[in-house]
């Protein structure tokens, strides 16, 4: 079956509907629901024509995170929700979606991410400059209009959209926004007089705390950090904090105040790009970039005269199985492959990392130190896990797998283990397939299942 390149119909009218649904449940939008509706059936229609190669999707992503920033949809929930329907737009568009469409949806994504961030930024900043414009004007204006001022100084804290604190120079919380208080989910009366470092992750205290004795020592002086903070309900997340020290007149020491953003969000979305950009979206499995870096993080631990093992898999005649079922069929049988290899190599001795790398081609990486028993239990293991038939929609069917092996120096390269591996597989291929063989470099064994 060839693969589309056009959308099989227009679905951007229930992607706006959905869209808007999470919006209105999830987050507090100011704006009227006609003028949210037009600006996200826009922002569909271009990602849609971006995703068909009719628009660039990085600067429609941009575009994207910046939006979500100026309809206020900062809440995490909120956000993971408009990246979950964003995210599966290529499955609802294209029939089979292609490498090509795969790829600018991962653009868009990455730079809905960058555009999130920048915006959210520049959102903090200015709240900041306008919360500190109110508190220069109050500290400095005559007593006549300092009610007026004042006043001035509550209306910017109440309605802020970043949480504030203010705290004594030992961090007691003298104050906090209703914003910061939704965000801890708790109440302001529950917050005033507790400690600031209370409510944050107790492996990033001391850093919190390390700010506070910088800012003692400055009075003026402005820090920035990213916290976890706990909230009401146990669970953790993640804010980027402003935090100036403001020196009073007269004995007393001043205070601290803090601006925070809430980025729970955003660490979401950095995470789901982060596992995009290193996972196979078929089969869920790593892929060669993860494999690239499993590498790397192995060798930085071992010894320089320890082994790297690695095995190189083919599924025999592949092709057949795809001819005679389909490419539904075939992608299908691939998940089910994956997950047979996977909890296959669990059960060995040696800590196996499995990766999809293309097509019908699986890669194993195996644990330092590797050596030539190592390789032959994991080389048989993996043969052995596609003896039993998979069944697919009632049908049996039956496939196997050759495998090339390699044991190469800890300073290998991925592409090293896979010329290695790959001389071994042209062998175990052409030999009568369902075995596997070496790869060439050192002295050739070969074993069935």
């Amino acid at each position: 079956m060839a693969k589309r390149t056009e959308p099989a119909r227009d679905p951007a009218e229930a992607i706006v509907e959905e869209l808007l649904a999470i919006l209105f449940h999830r987050a507090y939008v100011p704006a009227a629901a006609p003028i949210i509706r037009s600006r996200l059936a826009d922002l569909v229609a271009d990602l849609l024509a971006a995703l068909a190669g009719h628009g660039a999707p990085d600067r429609v992503g941009d575009r994207a995170g910046a939006l979500m920033v100026e309809l206020n949809v900062t809440d995490p929930q909120a956000v993971a929700g408009v990246i979950e329907v964003l995210s599966d737009l290529p499955e609802r568009l294209f029939e089979t979606p292609d490498a090509a469409v795969m790829r600018r949806m991962v653009s868009f994504t990455g730079a809905f991410g960058i555009g999130y961030s920048v915006a959210l930024h520049r959102r903090t900043i200015e709240g900041q400059a306008a919360l500190y414009r109110a508190m220069a004007a109050a500290r400095h204006s005559a007593d006549e209009t300092a009610r007026a001022v004042n006043l001035q100084f509550r209306t910017v804290f109440d309605h802020a959209g970043v949480g504030i604190a203010i705290t004594d120079t030992d961090g007691l919380l003298r104050d906090a926004n209703p914003t910061l208080a939704r965000m801890l989910g708790r109440s302001v009366a529950e917050l005033r007089g507790t400690s600031g470092f209370g409510i944050v992750h107790h492996d990033d205290e001391p850093a919190a705390q390390a700010v506070f004795r910088q800012l003692a020592d400055t009075p003026g002086a402005t820090r920035e950090i990213e916290l976890r903070y706990r909230r009401g309900d146990g669970d953790y997340g993640h804010a980027q904090w402003t935090v100036t020290a403001v020196p009073t007149a007269g004995e007393h020491d001043g205070y601290v105040i803090g601006i925070g953003q809430d980025i729970t969000a955003l660490r979401h979305l950095q995470d789901q790009l982060d596992h995009i950009a290193h996972h196979d979206p078929l089969t869920n499995l790593p892929n060669r970039r993860r494999l690239e870096s499993a590498l790397v993080d192995l060798t930085s631990r071992i010894r320089s005269d320890d082994s790297v093992g690695f095995c190189l898999i083919d599924i025999d005649d592949f092709k057949t199985v795809n001819d005679q079922f389909g490419h539904a069929a075939g992608d299908q049988l691939l998940v089910e492959i994956g997950a047979r290899l996977t909890s296959h190599t669990a059960r060995c001795e040696t800590r196996c990392l499995v990766a999809r790398i293309g097509g019908d081609e699986f890669a194993v990486l195996i644990d330092a130190p590797a050596d030539e028993s190592c390789l032959a239990v994991v080389a048989g293991t993996l043969i052995a896990s596609l003896a039993t038939p998979i069944t697919l929609e009632q049908r049996r069917i039956q496939v196997s797998t050759s495998v090339g092996t390699a044991l190469a120096p800890a300073a290998a390269s991925v592409a090293d283990l896979l010329n290695i591996a790959d001389s071994g597989l042209h062998r175990a291929k052409a030999t009568g397939k369902r075995q596997w063989q070496r790869g060439h470099g050192r002295e050739r064994s070969a074993g069935t299942a």
